[in-house]
């Protein structure tokens, strides 16, 4: 019997545990593809026909975690890189829309807590870069702290990072490209939700409060590898070189590998 823990958690509660969510070295680069028949823009009109329902929840799938044995409080993200990535980058892109657009409620306002939620859900600190969802390479990390600081910057500044695709790795140009085509071809177009009325931020209110995941967490990283095995059916399809690879991968530590 595996030693498992089932959680149902909506968006922000997945984010801001007191925890560190790590995805492990031996992991997929994240792949998304940002246009509107890749996985961001189908995940993106998935969400606005959500938000325009009158459906309370929508149930995105599950994300499998474990205890990472190196780190007290670091969990390993066996599943779910993909999908956890993407709400990451999308929350970043609408704290900045939310800020250059001026979308800005009074205090008391139902909406007012917006902004404060997702600065929490991007950063465990209130003023500074502390990452919540970490990726398997340096470089992508040094790309998320400088999109999170992006994020925080008036329109226009530090826009740098989107254009500089020949100075970046490729798991930095893809990174940036889904904060890109979230935040200037979806948001700054108008082509996802009007900023109108509070639509925008009544959006991204049900969006932290609705959205759902399914988070099992297993014991160890082997019980988690083989439920991921078996439930193996989302997101990027999976080869068998990339299942042995797992397999023999998660008994090296970070180190090693």
């Amino acid at each position: 019997m595996f030693k498992t823990k089932v959680e149902l958690r909506n968006l922000k509660e997945y984010l801001t545990q007191d925890r560190v969510i790590r995805i492990p070295p031996w992991q997929r680069e994240y792949g998304w593809k940002p246009n509107e028949n890749g996985q961001v823009g189908v995940l993106l009109s998935d969400m606005k026909e959500f938000i325009e329902s009158d459906d309370s929840e929508y149930l995105i799938g599950s994300v499998i975690l474990c205890p990472d044995t190196e780190q007290k409080g670091r969990f390993l993200l066996i599943d779910g890189q993909q999908r956890s990535m993407t709400f990451l980058i999308f929350l970043m892109a609408a704290r900045k829309y939310i800020k250059n657009e001026n979308l800005n409620v009074e205090d008391g306002h139902p909406l007012s807590s917006v902004i404060d939620e997702l600065k929490d859900c991007i950063s465990a600190k209130k003023d500074e870069y502390s990452g919540r969802l970490y990726m398997n390479q340096d470089d992508a990390n040094k790309i998320l702290e400088s999109l999170y600081l992006w994020s925080t910057a008036s329109d226009e500044v530090g826009d740098d990072i989107l254009f500089n695709a020949d100075q970046q790795t490729l798991t930095q140009q893809n990174l940036v490209n889904v904060a890109k085509y979230i935040y200037r071809d979806n948001f700054k177009k108008n082509k996802w939700i009007s900023k109108e009325d509070n639509l925008f931020l009544s959006a991204i209110h049900k969006i932290l409060h609705t959205i759902r995941f399914v988070e099992l967490q297993l014991g160890s990283q082997d019980e988690a590898i083989t439920v991921y095995d078996h439930i193996n059916d989302r997101g990027l399809p999976l080869s068998s070189a990339d299942i042995i690879k797992n397999r023999i991968f998660q008994h090296v530590n970070e180190s090693q590998f």
